[in-house]
This record gives C-alpha cells, sequence and structure tokens, in this order.
C-alpha cells in the first residue's frame, strides 16, 4: 500500500498515516516529540513528562518498550519515524 500524506495532520500540516487524534496534542507533547528526535529516544521519564508521553503513545507516534520492567523507555512507531522524517519535521523544529 503506497504512503500518501493527508491534510489536516498536526495543526493544520500534512502527516503521512494521519491519526485524528494529533490535532489534540499538546504543545507540551509536541515539545517532548522534539525533543525525543533531536536526543534520539535518551530521555528519562519522570512525573513532569509522562502524561505527555503517554499523550503521543495514544496517537501512535510512540510506544513504551518496557511497560512493565523498571523505567519506561519510549520508542518511536511507524508513524512516529514517518513523522521525524517527513518534509514537516523541520517546520515543527522553528516553531520551538
Amino acid at each position: 500500500m503506497p504512503k500518501r500524506a493527508l491534510t489536516g495532520g498536526i495543526h493544520g500540516l500534512a502527516l503521512p498515516r494521519y491519526n485524528p487524534a494529533m490535532n489534540t496534542l499538546s504543545e507540551s507533547a509536541l515539545a517532548l516529540f522534539r525533543l525525543h528526535v533531536e536526543r534520539m529516544g535518551k530521555i528519562d521519564v519522570d512525573d513532569t513528562n509522562h502524561e505527555a508521553y503517554r499523550e503521543l503513545e495514544r496517537v501512535g507516534l510512540v510506544i513504551n518498550s518496557r511497560p512493565f520492567v523498571g523505567n519506561q523507555l519510549y520508542t518511536l512507531t511507524r508513524a512516529g519515524y514517518d513523522l521525524k522524517q517527513s518534509h514537516i519535521y523541520p517546520s515543527l523544529s522553528e516553531s520551538a
């Protein structure tokens, strides 16, 4: 199945594999996604960012790789990787 960008993604930007719930992402979740990409996932999950990670997980951009063992670890899903690689990611970085 070929990939295609659909309109209406995050804040009106086109996204591959668009999930309508992405329109409701908070600014803190978007900022955390940018930081996650910049640090290649090397972010400690704690009370200050756990809810933002859960928000990203609900829309399918990340997945909890260790839900039951020790420290939480979130990794990009295919949709998260597509967003990272897409032409709109630089636009997201500029707005930070």
